[in-house]
């Protein structure tokens, strides 16, 4: 494990030393720094074991009144001419030169404080895509932050639950709504954000992307293709380390095709890692698939079998050690890493393509929504522009729990939640904070040279997917994975300079029409350099979903679900009602059979598969985090 944390107190109250050294309680002492200066306490913690290749704390003190701790990687430090010295003198004269505004003209992925003992003030950034969380808590005139959100809760007097968050985990698919968190009064800092806090208080300036130019100049399709693959190729590049193993979470498809494409022109050696989930449905396709895409390469490839049983093992190791809210659904991330992390030190993974690139099914309406309006005056297209958002909305709830058909939020809520907690979430405006999350999008064209008249659906949908749910939800699992197994996990989709490029793209280019073979075109263009179309454009989805339409029906698993959700344990937390809970197993458990459709499986009678992961997830972390019992 590692993070930094510290606290900022222009009171100096007697006990904010005590809270602070219980930020590192039952931590070893022997790879813990601390330092204090007058108002400013701050520690970090290293690793016990391997940590070269690690985006682990760094802590500099270039002058008496100056004190600075980054977690991550600067990409773009040489473009500045700075005198030589070392990284903490670097960020000294920039800052001499050009006040804290510096920090918007850095790219990377980091987390970043600096103290100025003369001003008195401390400056908190995260960096623009956000793959470093930082953490935050304030009371009156003191300030609380770290890059584990477990240090900034662990010196609060009391745990709050944040009833909207949990709103939003059920009935949004967590959907991250500004910088809320699980708690109430703990935040974590938006991507791209400078949070500047002294004598006069807090202030926050935007130094994301949503405050450059909205549109890129008119190219061609091959011009954008070249800056694609040149984005990439250097994201790839920053990424690699001499005399470190390399490994790809390699599902054989078009993400982690381009990457072992990318790495083999490097002269990288790797070696590709796939993860068997066993199931009676995908009959080792997806497997075979990725065999052959590295043998195509005489790449070394090893398959993990994994069942429900290690599953659950594995489950029971990690779920102590997360103090984030995660859906047991998309724990898969976690799992793999976890699996192929033995014996290397970088995995490379595909992670973040999917989400800036298409295609979820949902994402279809926002397609058929950029083509239907074409050509319809401005005034027609605003009417269809908000059906359609209330569309994409209602499948983003079906995905999450099911199908609303109309019914207003509240009747589900009245269903799930007590009626204590229910007086909590009584004024939650779920539409309403989804379209808080839309107006946050950047508008792009839809179309590459004309540009449209009316900002694309599509490209709006897929930021609002990047931005509110992969790198709060899925990016969040892989940070926490780097920071329990030591080891460094690479998401090149993920590069600051790549995702700037792909928000502002013309949706032309990232899909042609409404299915599969067609998404992701212009990185099946940049594939199409290695490999033939047949692979480059095939209909063929890899995937590394865990088949949990058959694993919940596995007895061990069926077990672990009543256990975790017996009516005791539901009663124990008072944000449930325990009969509808009961309801649910019952009737999810009722049918066992499994029906296979090609490679689809699907439940048989009523599928509550979506809703007992989620109940499972927050009741384990419930348990973890405000259980005292």
């Amino acid at each position: 494990m590692y993070y930094f944390a510290g606290i900022f107190d222009l009171k100096k109250e007697k006990n904010t030393e005590k809270i602070f050294l219980n930020m590192f309680s039952g931590e070893n002492k022997k790879n813990c720094y601390i330092f204090y200066d007058q108002f400013f306490y701050l520690g970090y913690k290293l690793p016990n074991n391997k940590y070269s290749c690690l985006d682990v704390p760094r802590f500099f003190r270039p002058s008496k009144n100056i004190s600075i701790v980054i977690e991550g990687n600067v990409d773009n430090l040489n473009n500045f001419c700075c005198k030589k010295g070392g990284l903490g003198d670097v960020f000294l004269e920039l800052y001499n030169r050009f006040g804290i505004s510096f920090l918007k003209e850095l790219s990377g992925n980091f987390s970043f404080v600096l103290y100025d003992a003369k001003k008195e003030k401390i400056f908190l950034y995260r960096s623009k895509v956000g793959l470093k969380p930082l953490y935050y808590s304030m009371v009156d005139k003191k300030i609380i932050f770290g890059s584990i959100i477990r240090s900034v809760v662990s010196s609060c007097v009391k745990k709050k639950l944040n009833s909207t968050y949990v709103a939003s985990y059920f009935f949004l698919d967590g959907l991250n709504i500004g910088d809320s968190t699980e708690y109430e009064n703990v935040y974590n800092l938006m991507p791209g954000n400078l949070l500047v806090f002294g004598r006069n208080g807090k202030e926050v300036q935007d130094f994301s992307f949503f405050s450059e130019p909205k549109f890129l100049p008119d190219k061609t399709v091959k011009e954008y293709c070249d800056d694609f693959f040149k984005k990439i190729q250097e994201a790839i590049k920053k990424e690699i380390q001499k005399e470190k193993k390399c490994s790809i979470a390699f599902s054989g498809g078009v993400d982690t095709g381009l990457l072992l494409g990318l790495l083999d022109k490097e002269g990288v050696l790797v070696e590709t890692k796939t993860v068997n989930f066993k199931t009676i449905s995908r009959k080792n396709e997806d497997y075979n698939r990725a065999k052959k895409r590295a043998a195509d390469y005489g790449i070394n490839h090893k398959v993990v079998i994994f069942k429900p049983k290690q599953f659950l093992k594995i489950l029971s190791e990690v779920v102590p050690k997360l103090d984030r809210l995660a859906n047991i659904n998309i724990l898969n991330s976690l799992i793999i890493f976890r699996l192929i992390s033995e014996g290397g030190d970088i995995i490379f993974s595909g992670d973040g393509a999917e989400e800036q690139l298409g295609f979820y099914n949902y994402h279809g309406f926002a397609y058929n929504f950029d083509r239907m309006v074409k050509n319809l005056p401005l005034s027609d297209t605003r009417d269809i522009y908000q059906n359609s958002l209330l569309v994409i909305y209602n499948s983003i709830f079906c995905r999450s729990w099911e199908w609303k058909n109309n019914v207003s939020p509240k009747a589900y809520f009245t269903d799930l939640f007590s009626n204590d907690f229910n007086k909590k979430i009584n004024n939650a405006n779920l539409y309403g904070y989804f379209l808080r999350c839309i107006d946050r999008t950047i508008d792009s064209s839809t179309t590459v040279n004309t540009p449209s008249q009316f900002p694309s659906l599509f490209n709006k949908i897929l930021s609002l997917d990047f931005i509110n749910n992969i790198v709060p939800n899925k990016f969040m699992l892989s940070d926490i994975t780097s920071r329990l197994y030591s080891v460094k996990i690479s998401l090149p989709f993920a590069s600051e300079n790549l995702v700037h490029f792909l928000f502002r793209i013309p949706a032309f280019l990232k899909t042609r029409n409404d299915n599969y073979a067609n998404s992701k075109y212009i990185e099946r263009l940049a594939l199409s350099r290695f490999m033939n179309d047949d692979i480059a454009f095939s209909e063929f989805k890899s995937g590394s979903d865990i088949p949990f339409c058959e694993w919940l029906l596995d007895k061990d698993f069926e077990k672990m679900v009543k256990k975790v959700l017996s009516p005791r344990r539901v009663a124990r937390i008072g944000v449930f009602k325990k009969d509808y809970i009961e309801k649910i197993i019952k009737e999810h458990y009722k049918n066992r059979k499994v029906i296979i459709r090609g490679s689809v499986c699907i439940k048989d009678g009523i599928d509550h598969m979506h809703k007992i992961l989620k109940l499972v997830g927050f009741v384990l972390w419930w348990e973890n985090n405000f259980d005292n019992k």
